[in-house]
């Protein structure tokens, strides 16, 4: 299988609320936002325009995954634009706390800023193991490899911006941990940790489960 969207249950997902809720209490039947990216009014090419919605989680799964197939991404802080405190002082931006981090597994995608599309972080992984037709090319023309100083999106409020991905850490060891996989009823990403993260949709799941985890 090419993507494995498999998530740390350490990190939170957005709800259909707006709340968190951590990836390991999830559970069948709980409503989460997503962009529903298999319409036809979706705008691929500027994500941001688009409107957010809800979706069920038709099913979650534990999957076991190998430590060295783990990448952790340490984005950096949001930024805050600080007014001065006096006549005539310039305002700056400035960071905004500590920047956010999220664990997943290499090949699970999150989507980039600036048009980028899906990013990944072993993308020859990807391509060597697509089970469609498409050449090589074209698989790394839908799914870029992700690298320090690229853009990703991320959830705020009703609508996205994007922050920088500061550093990436790959982990090691030959131990597995568990994660989780996601299967919505509709909709194409969950916020994780904020982070635009792609998952399952229901209609795809005899795909994903037809190869190999």
């Amino acid at each position: 299988m090419h993507l494995k969207p498999y998530i740390s249950p350490e990190c939170v997902v957005t709800m259909a609320d707006g709340s968190y809720k951590s990836v390991a209490e999830l559970t069948e039947g709980d409503e989460v936002q997503t962009y529903d990216m298999d319409t036809e009014e979706f705008d691929s090419a500027n994500i941001h325009v688009n409107e957010q919605t809800s979706t069920k989680i038709v099913r979650i799964s534990n999957i076991e995954v190998n430590q060295r197939d783990i990448i952790k991404l340490n984005l950096t802080p949001e930024q805050v634009w600080v007014e001065g405190f006096s006549d005539g002082e310039e305002g700056e931006w400035k960071d905004s706390g500590d920047g956010k981090t999220v664990t997943l597994h290499s090949q699970t995608a999150v989507m980039g800023g600036s048009g980028l599309g899906w990013l990944v972080g072993n993308q020859d992984k990807v391509i060597k193991t697509s089970p469609t037709d498409d050449t090589d090319e074209e698989m790394a023309d839908k799914f870029h490899q992700i690298e320090a100083g690229v853009e990703i999106q991320m959830d705020h409020g009703d609508e996205l911006n994007m922050r920088k991905v500061e550093s990436i850490e790959k982990m090691s060891g030959d131990g597995v941990e568990q994660y989780r996989l996601i299967v919505l009823e509709d909709g194409d990403s969950v916020f994780v940790n904020d982070v635009m993260v792609g998952v399952t949709r229901q209609d795809d799941f005899g795909n994903l489960t037809s190869q190999s985890v």
